[in-house]
């Protein structure tokens, strides 16, 4: 697979990271929450595994947004490092 790169699978729930940068973007009120909160990524996708391949780096919006947002359970796997920043660099009650 090409680095650099983002893409999901919705057969499989799975977000491949692969040697990308992400940044959140949102305001506030409706824009904000359409965004995910500012979050760099946010999903409420139950069981959803992201796989990390090289470095990922993902950034909440200047906003205060989190990195990464979790809303429901989530598997964080593969070789590679991932490094979030924001608010809270990485958000969930339901992270494995």
């Amino acid at each position: 697979m090409p680095y650099g790169r983002a893409f999901y699978n919705p057969d499989t729930k799975v977000l491949w990271l692969l040697g990308c940068t992400i940044n959140g973007t949102g305001g506030t009120g409706g824009e904000y929450a359409a965004t995910g909160y500012g979050a760099g990524i946010y999903s409420n996708i139950n069981g959803l595994t992201v796989y990390v391949q090289d470095t990922v780096r993902v950034n909440g919006s200047s906003n205060n947004g989190d990195g990464i947002f979790f809303d429901d359970r989530t598997e964080l796997t593969g070789t590679g490092t991932l490094i979030a920043k924001g608010n809270d660099g990485i958000y969930s009650d339901t992270l494995s």
